[in-house]
């Protein structure tokens, strides 16, 4: 059993319309839907930025060559372009929540604001040539202002290992006015 407490103060975000993505590394912006498109800049590391689409197609990931991920549209500050799918985290929606089909809303904690986000792709399978064994990684975002803080939520690869957050608990076990969040993971 893993414990983890996450201390939780500062001022919160700005909302963005849409739907939030942060990025997980630093993110090439492409000018279109294909990781061979031109490349107008590039995101850093740990910006929240709104996913607007994202593509039916899979591409090898950029940091996870062995999965295909699709890209995604996303807006930041730099505009839009498309990024490749290992490279950023959506918060995801009914529809497109890990298995078992869990959600976690968004929750303003003190001066935090806590929300997940992930990515999810496949790996490819050389007996049926495809991308078809599920492939999801996903992060529990504490976002102080201009500050990110990511702590690994789940894991899932296409061989059917899987690691998941077992418990979130919302306290004040700190004794400092503001909740504290415990990760228990087994």
């Amino acid at each position: 059993m893993v414990l983890l407490l996450a201390g939780l103060a500062c001022s919160p975000p700005a909302q963005a319309e849409g739907t939030l993505a942060l990025t997980v590394a630093a993110a090439p912006l492409h000018v279109g839907p294909t990781p061979n498109s031109d490349v107008r800049a590039t995101v850093p590391m740990h910006t929240v930025v709104t996913a607007v689409a994202t593509t039916v197609g899979l591409f090898p990931g950029v940091q996870k060559t062995w999965a295909g991920f699709p890209m995604v549209l996303v807006h930041s500050d730099q505009g839009p372009g498309w990024v490749a799918g290992d490279l950023v985290a959506i918060e995801p929606s009914d529809n497109t929540a890990p298995p078992p089909g869990q959600t976690m809303p968004r929750r303003q904690l003190g001066n935090t604001h806590v929300w997940f986000a992930q990515h999810n792709g496949a790996e490819w399978s050389a007996a049926t040539e495809a991308w078809d064994r599920p492939v999801h990684e996903g992060w529990l975002v504490l976002q102080r202002g201009p500050d990110i803080t990511t702590l690994p939520w789940s894991h899932a690869n296409g061989w059917g290992t899987s690691r998941t957050v077992d418990t979130l608990i919302y306290r004040d076990f700190t004794a400092d006015g503001h909740d504290d969040v415990l990760l228990v993971a087994s």
